[in-house]
């Protein structure tokens, strides 16, 4: 073990705890002066550690104390009350007690012991605005990011924080910046505000927040630091159209600054995309790009689809389908009415908008069905994973297939079938779906059984279902594939996380998906169940959970009732986790809390398991947690 070289240890210590770490630094000297190395790098100071550090400090013994300081690159401040001492908006929080700080003079005399800082979060100290005046006069000669809170803590000490960036310009690579009327009457030996950032030599991070001008835009930013590596762009105002315009004309031109060389990763965060910012993107953004990601809080997208057109709209889609991890989000939080739009030509918009998306991928896509009164709409794609993830914000429309004029049902009863896209349109639909989530929140379950139709019939590589938290139903491992290739549906496994299913859910099941082999069933919120598991012809598994609350454990009866008409049955008394055998089926139980009657083939390896509520949502056939009963039919 000694002779390994370091950096073998250094990949150790990756997956270790600090506890860990500790441990492993008392085994001899080598190990510890590795550790020592690794370990010391990140300083955490909290509550107990700035009382030991201020004595320490205050002592003849303090060059002893730090002195593995010049390890330390990052140091953290962390209080228990955390941002408590922050203003909000400008009032001031009410406290009961002001975290322990440094005064000024200790603070300044520890960063002298910790010479090789790079990087320092106050954000959790308590004390932000506090220690961040301190810094204006620390003598930080690699300080490379100095982490701020986010803008709406501490609105009202903004202005500190940035000076105290510029007082380390030369060497920060990192920097939030938020532009407000207020900040534009700001000036610094003379210059103006945007002038400033090329000050920062070395800025390779920076998050620029435009609360101010609508006639500033993403790519003038990115010409003020041009040796920037990742931008984040966020703006509350929308974009002038005239100045992306301006912009847009001038790419023809050949003297026009393109997209950095050095970036690589793009965040851009709008209110709305307008149809010249729209084609600017597309246009503009490149393939070298390795991250882009594209918010729109305020405009849904079919509203965008409306204002832009398709074409524009496909053209945005094909160039960011290019990009190997990649998101474009639209939030919409009201409904709008779109006189005559059905919900079939709304899925055909969709999918094309999918289609372009994807590209020449042959990779299948996981949608999920989002049923939340905040339409929320989404295309991510990871090249590494080669996984596209799509989100379909569900509205009116498809609730009910068409608005009638200014009137919207709002009758869940009367919920339509959902719809399929028009294929003289759109060349793709639900038979690129591989994983399927439904999250339709307090829907009624007609529409869940609608939903479920859908897929069993549609989605012909369907390889994963998920309704929330109360059905998963996924194909048998090792046959999953991400691709495209004809592959067919073979959904085996059924799994009911919460409880066992209504009849008419198990009827739907079984109909469309006759082979299946494992079916797992919770027992939550169910006082009494029959089940008749004969309607699974290939059924070869099945698991019962039993779950009860931690304040109430009563008795459980579990009876089966075999296809060769012999009968069998089990008891828990709700206290021990132990299943005990009756074989007098006339026996008298008293009162037991909850009774289950399976009907049953007699060959079924059938499982009797206890588990608490997260170790059911996350069971897994293939690794059984806790403890589990098997039910043997010998004793018949």
């Amino acid at each position: 073990m000694n002779d390994l070289p370091a950096e073998v240890f250094y990949g150790i210590f990756r997956f270790l705890s600090r506890s860990e770490i500790s441990t492993f630094s008392l085994v001899c000297k080598k190990w510890n002066s590795l550790v020592v190395k690794v370990y010391r790098k990140v300083l955490v100071i909290d509550g107990y550690k700035v009382r030991l550090a201020k004595l320490n400090l205050a002592s003849d013994n303090r060059s002893q104390y730090f002195r593995n300081g010049h390890l330390v690159r990052k140091l953290i401040f962390k209080s228990e009350r955390g941002g408590a001492m922050e203003n909000y908006r400008g009032s001031s929080t009410e406290i009961h007690q002001r975290p322990l700080s440094f005064s000024r003079s200790e603070f300044l005399l520890l960063l002298e012991y910790l010479p090789n800082i790079e990087e320092i979060n106050l954000t959790k100290s308590g004390n932000f605005t506090y220690y961040i005046s301190f810094l204006l006069y620390a003598n930080l000669q690699h300080i490379k990011k100095i982490t701020a809170l986010p803008f709406e803590t501490y609105y009202g000490g903004y202005h500190e924080y940035f000076s105290t960036c510029f007082r380390f310009c030369g060497t920060l690579t990192s920097l939030c910046f938020q532009y407000t009327e207020a900040m534009n009457d700001y000036y610094y030996r003379s210059m103006d505000i945007l002038d400033i950032l090329s000050q920062f030599k070395n800025l390779k991070q920076l998050v620029f927040i435009n609360r101010y001008r609508s006639e500033l835009i993403m790519f003038q930013v990115q010409k003020l630091c041009p040796q920037l590596t990742e931008l984040t762009f966020t703006s509350d105002v929308s974009s002038s159209e005239m100045v992306v315009q301006g912009s847009l004309d001038q790419r023809i031109e050949p003297t026009t600054v393109k997209l950095n060389k050095s970036l690589r990763h793009l965040n851009i965060s709008l209110p709305s995309l307008s149809f010249t910012y729209t084609s600017y993107l597309a246009s503009y953004l490149e393939d070298r790009l390795h991250t882009v990601n594209i918010e729109v809080t305020s405009n849904g997208l079919y509203d965008w689809l409306e204002n832009v057109g398709m074409d524009v709209a496909l053209k945005l889609m094909k160039k960011l389908g290019q990009s190997n991890n990649v998101c474009i989000f639209f939030l919409k939080s009201h409904d709008t009415q779109r006189a005559g739009l059905t919900s079939e030509m709304k899925m055909t918009r969709w999918f094309q908008l999918v289609n372009a998306f994807r590209g020449n991928k042959n990779a299948l896509c996981t949608v999920k069905f989002c049923g939340t009164r905040s339409s929320q709409d989404y295309f991510t794609y990871n090249v590494l994973e080669n996984q596209i993830i799509l989100s379909y914000g569900l509205e009116y429309i498809d609730y009910h297939g068409r608005e009638d004029g200014d009137h919207i049902y709002r009758f869940y009863r009367s919920l339509s079938e959902f719809a399929l896209p028009i294929r003289s349109i759109s060349i793709i639909g639900p038979e690129i779906i591989d994983r399927l989530e439904l999250n339709l929140g307090r829907t009624a379950d007609g529409f869940v059984m609608k939903f479920l139709r859908y897929a069993f019939i549609n989605c012909i590589n369907l390889q994963y279902l998920q309704v929330t938290d109360y059905l998963q139903i996924r194909a048998c491992r090792n046959q999953r594939n991400n691709e495209l290739k004809g592959i067919r549906n073979n959904l085996k496994a059924v799994h009911f996380p919460t409880s066992a299913p209504i009849n008419n859910l198990i009827k739907v099941i079984s109909t469309y998906l006759p082979d299946i082999e494992v079916l797992v069933l919770g027992s939550r919120n169910i006082f009494d169940l029959k089940l008749d598991l004969t309607v699974f012809t290939s059924l070869k598994r099945c698991y019962f959970i039993i779950q009860q609350a931690h304040s109430y454990r009563g008795s459980v009866t579990i009876r089966f009732n075999y296809t060769d008409g012999k009968k069998q049955r089990y008891y828990y008394d709700g206290t021990v986790q132990q299943i005990l055998v009756r074989k007098d089926i006339q026996g008298d139980i008293s009162n037991p809390r909850q009774i289950f009657i399976f009907d049953c083939e007699k060959d079924i390896k059938f499982t009797v398991c206890f588990g608490s509520e997260q170790s059911i949502l996350e069971f897994d056939v293939d690794k059984l947690q806790g403890i589990c009963y098997r039910i043997p039919t010998y004793l018949i």
